[in-house]
């Protein structure tokens, strides 16, 4: 059932300006989760074979420093490849954490427009900071364990 295949930590993170969105709309969580889920699995569709599933367990966490309110998901599990209908595992390169976070930033984005929190102008405001480390653009992926 669990097989001993390449994996990594990911985590997602978000600018302050963001997260009040998701305290005081908590229904959003679960889909700041799955923002996460889909910008891995469009990641790994670009650089796999045709109908290969990779792997992920996420995690939504909503503490960060001294318990503060600080929405991120972790990939406690990420694969790095997937697997085939046969039960083989392809590998995959490297995660490129530069795609897979403009594909977070483009699905979160996207979520709160949708629901009408933000503006257009919001959205062109903040991709024109030079974000910190602790945001979508400048959080890392650390390395494969």
């Amino acid at each position: 059932m669990l097989r001993p295949v390449p994996h990594r930590l990911v985590v997602f993170t978000l600018p302050k300006m963001l997260r009040p969105y998701f305290k005081f709309h908590r229904e959003l969580l679960p889909k700041l989760c799955l923002c996460a889920w889909d910008a891995l699995r469009e990641f790994f569709k670009t650089s796999l074979s045709t109908g290969v599933l990779p792997g992920a367990i996420l995690t939504m966490n909503t503490a960060g420093d001294f318990l503060g309110w600080q929405p991120h998901v972790h990939g406690i599990v990420v694969t790095c490849g997937g697997f085939l209908s046969n039960g083989e595992f392809e590998p995959a390169p490297a995660i490129d954490a530069k795609i897979v976070r403009e594909l977070f930033e483009a699905k979160v984005f996207s979520l709160l427009r949708e629901k009408g929190l933000i503006s257009h102008e919001l959205v062109d405001k903040i991709r024109s900071w030079k974000h910190t480390e602790g945001s979508m653009r400048g959080s890392a992926l650390p390395s494969q364990t």
